[in-house]
């Protein structure tokens, strides 16, 4: 069922969960260095899982969760890396407690999930994946009656919210199309914001004055749950919300309601809740049978490029650690 990388004169054991790829190559050809045996542990959850990582010194993850049942049973580990950015499935301060680094990947896929989100809002501006499909299903003539009302970009409010690598990237993209850029993230200078070309703004008046709002925080606390009923009924009825961050920011069935009631114009997601969804989610449902919402299976970071600077850098700090060193992206470094 498991696949392992025999190395001559094994020193550690890798275990890589939840990843997704044909193989593991590219990870094995970084691990050596370490003199590393790599473990492919696939879909494994629960007993096979706590099996496996019982005495691994190392483990790469990708969407598997690693909860406190999971920290606990590894004995020896000394590093969890997160295959990309965001690390809301790792219970960060039960690593902490266990002396476990926990590090991820920062910066990987920038350009692309910024050239993604801003793809996704020329296509709900523009009605692109809507006409497409009526001139397949319906002809040409019945596609163009049903292509109005479309706007001109020029001068629009974009809100974003979050202004990390990926919100500022993103930034710069719809400025040359002429937007006015409003800019929410409570851990950025509001004076740097402004030196960039940018406004600052509280959420509550992005919410109220925006035609397009792209989402680009993590997912913590704070922002579990952001855009519920009381956000969407305050946007514009003609207002779009693009979300390339996470799935849970958004309260899905509070969106059914929104786009199924007509409060807003439309949505663009490129992640759910649920991943990978069941297929029974009512966004789904609504997706098939409705031209406003947008559904991409969570591809905002890919290219041929990005996958391969993830997995080698997640490989890395891997390295990095078993040889005695700190993670470069050391994310659980202090725990409040």
């Amino acid at each position: 069922m498991f696949n392992s990388i025999n190395i001559p004169s094994i020193l550690h054991k890798v275990v890589i969960s939840g990843h997704g790829y044909k193989n593991l190559d590219i990870e094995s050809n970084e691990l050596v260095k370490a003199r590393a045996v790599v473990i492919d542990a696939g879909d494994a959850t629960g007993t096979p899982l706590l099996k496996l990582i019982k005495d691994t010194d190392a483990l790469i993850v990708g969407y598997t969760s690693i909860d406190l049942n999971t920290i606990d049973a590894m004995e020896k580990c000394k590093v969890i890396v997160e295959y990309g950015i965001g690390v809301d499935n790792i219970d960060l301060e039960a690593a902490y407690r266990r002396k476990i680094f926990v590090a991820n990947v920062p910066g990987y896929g920038t350009g692309e999930v910024a050239d993604q989100a801003f793809a996704l809002l020329m296509v709900l501006a523009r009605k692109i994946c809507m006409l497409d499909s009526l001139v397949k299903t319906k002809g040409w003539s019945y596609a163009r009656d049903n292509s109005r009302p479309m706007f001109r970009l020029w001068d629009k409010v974009l809100g974003i919210i979050g202004f990390g690598r990926i919100g500022e990237a993103f930034a710069y993209r719809a400025k040359a199309f002429g937007f006015k850029i409003l800019v929410y993230d409570p851990y950025k200078n509001e004076q740097n914001i402004k030196e960039k070309g940018f406004i600052p703004s509280n959420l509550e008046r992005i919410i109220r004055e925006s035609d397009f709002i792209s989402l680009h925080t993590p997912l913590t606390k704070e922002t579990e749950n952001l855009f519920g009923e009381r956000e969407f009924k305050e946007m514009k009825p003609n207002a779009f919300l693009i979300n390339v961050a996470r799935g849970a920011i958004v309260n899905e069935e509070a969106l059914f309601k929104a786009l199924k009631e007509k409060w807003i114009g439309g949505a663009a997601l490129d992640i759910l809740t649920l991943y990978p969804p069941s297929g029974n989610e009512p966004l789904l449902k609504y997706h098939r049978e409705n031209g406003n919402l947008i559904i991409v299976p969570h591809t905002a970071w890919y290219s041929e490029e990005s996958e391969r600077e993830l997995r080698t850098r997640a490989a890395e700090e891997v390295v990095r650690v078993l040889s005695g060193r700190e993670p470069k992206s050391w994310v659980n470094r202090s725990f409040n």
